[in-house]
């Protein structure tokens, strides 16, 4: 009667996940349930390259957008493990330019704000972020700087008025991309290495997420899902992008089966088949909103925070 039960109600999820996915219009879709410790369901629906018939599966990679945040805050916090900072401490200890909100230069913008989007850095600017989505991959050599201070400071070829709000840094939460190609930059000033080369060896490696990767140069493009638009009545196939600027903050690509090991590990006190990424008291400090819990946004160190159901 247990199995007739199991088989009925995996029968209801995939047709209910099927239903989903043709009423979105996406061409495909992986999912898992983590319980403890474990994968306890795994699936995949679809085609994730639909001119060549290509089925999804939990081994299929997609590109995470925002979720890159949780690996590359992940990777600073390393660091912050061996003493290497402080979250208080001012960035501009340890940037090569100096870093300020032009409405609040007397104000000193800490880690700890640049990774919960309170460092005052408010609206990506749209026109110069367009011209670094670039089919293929782009050539990162020497991001991100000096196009971060271009981009960042006062009189820079890429910068605009709208980069900063008027608020004070720590004062209000503004979700700015741009933060987190800071992170990085201070992962490759603190750890001497390639920031993907440090994910790699330090993140990856250790967690067997083995066909993870930011570039499309670290992946298997023929297992990586097609970057679909649905538009008048169909699906309209985009290139595989990579974006010079802002790789850090949103061009992951991973599997359901390879990410369920770092999520696995954050759920576990940092701690994934044994395999120790992060101390407990800093998973939970990067778990905890650091500023008003009041906010209607509330984000810890590079994870967004919502209440438990």
């Amino acid at each position: 009667a247990n199995d007739q039960q199991q088989r009925l109600s995996d029968i209801l999820l995939n047709t209910y996940i099927r239903a989903l996915l043709r009423l979105a219009h996406k061409p495909s879709l992986a999912a898992c349930i983590i319980h403890q410790d474990e994968v306890v369901w795994s699936n995949a629906y679809g085609y994730y390259d639909r001119e060549n018939k290509k089925k999804a599966t939990t081994e299929t990679l997609y590109l995470q957008a925002s979720v890159s945040k949780t690996i590359t805050a992940t990777a600073l916090m390393q660091l912050y493990e061996q003493g290497l900072f402080d979250l208080d401490d001012d960035v501009n200890d340890y940037l090569p330019f100096d870093l300020r909100n032009p409405n609040h230069p007397e104000i000193p913008i800490t880690i700890k704000m640049i990774l919960s989007h309170r460092s005052s850095l408010a609206d990506d600017n749209l026109h110069w972020i367009a011209l670094s989505y670039i089919p293929g991959d782009p050539d990162v050599e020497g991001f991100p700087y000096p196009w971060l201070e271009e981009y960042l400071t006062p009189g820079g070829s890429a910068y605009s008025s709208t980069t900063w709000s008027l608020d004070k840094p720590g004062e209000t939460y503004y979700y700015a991309n741009i933060g987190f190609s800071i992170v990085a930059y201070l992962v490759e000033l603190l750890s001497h290495q390639d920031f993907n080369l440090y994910c790699q060896q330090h993140i990856f490696k250790p967690l067997q997420m083995n066909s993870t990767g930011f570039r499309l140069r670290d992946v298997d493009i023929k297992n990586t899902a097609v970057p679909y638009e649905f538009k008048n009545g169909g699906y309209f196939r985009h290139p595989h992008y990579g974006i010079h600027v802002l790789y850090p903050a949103i061009t992951l690509r991973t599997s359901i089966e390879d990410y369920s090991h770092f999520i696995i590990a954050h759920m576990n006190g940092g701690v994934w088949n044994d395999v120790r990424i992060l101390n407990q008291s800093t998973v939970e400090m990067m778990h905890t909103a650091h500023f008003s819990p009041r906010d209607k946004y509330n984000y810890g160190l590079g994870w967004q925070i919502t209440n438990k159901v």
